[in-house]
């Protein structure tokens, strides 16, 4: 029964969720893209904004690099991690980004155990201002840290992946508390990176790219494989 609902959820976000790119996508947080693998990639951090509740955000570290690290050298390697800085104290429970998966194109999805984006792995570098000098963007905005920033929940076995036609879905029980972030969520994919949507939820809460209920507040994207594979 839990995962018919968590099915049915998956639909309804897909069918439901949007993405506005213009004002969302401008700022040092939100870099152009590369249309290459390159190291150490690009980096960006997105706010997702409440559906429901006026300035209530949550943060998503993101780098795009070459995913050799994973064993695929020349395709694109997406690496999230959710950061619970919501002022209404909700816990995250769920986080799904919005492309079309590709069984030709999409090789790979899951969770890094234990890692930290913020710190230097055999998997990418430290996702910091000395790596990615946009993060520590003068005049501001710079990049967002949740206090303590502690890894809530911090084992693989806490985190579901799921994949459908529409996206990649990583399910988290317990869920993240506030003021504490994901371990680090990967996509290992042949094409291009593009922004596209994203969202993550409590119960009876959402956090998303694009407009939400209320007027003017805009969650930014996320980065995704592009439709097409890479030239």
């Amino acid at each position: 029964m839990m995962e018919q609902f968590c099915r049915l959820r998956w639909a309804f976000v897909c069918l439901f969720t949007g993405v506005i790119v213009g004002s969302a996508m401008s700022g040092p947080l939100l870099p152009p893209l590369p249309n290459t693998p390159s190291t150490p990639g690009v980096a960006g951090e997105s706010k997702l904004a409440n559906v429901s509740v006026a300035d209530d955000f949550i943060r998503v570290d993101w780098i795009v690099q070459d995913a050799e690290p994973f064993g695929f050298p020349g395709a694109f390697a997406y690496l999230y991690q959710i950061e619970n800085t919501t002022t209404t104290r909700e816990v995250i429970r769920s986080f799904n980004v919005v492309f079309s998966v590709s069984a030709t194109h999409t090789l790979k999805a899951g969770v890094l155990d234990g890692d930290n984006l913020d710190l230097a792995t055999a998997f990418h570098d430290a996702h910091n201002a000395d790596n990615f000098s946009n993060l520590g963007a003068s005049p501001p905005p710079a990049e967002t840290e949740p206090s303590p920033g502690t890894l809530s929940p911090a084992s693989a076995s806490n985190y579901d992946v799921e994949t459908s036609p529409t996206g990649v879905s990583w399910n988290i029980s317990p869920s993240i508390p506030p003021g504490s972030q994901s371990i680090t969520f990967f996509i290992i994919d042949l094409r291009s990176p593009m922004y596209g949507k994203a969202v993550a939820q409590d119960k009876g809460m959402n956090w998303k790219t694009g407009e939400t209920l209320i007027s003017g507040q805009i969650g930014d994207p996320v980065p995704v494989p592009s439709p097409e594979p890479a030239g």
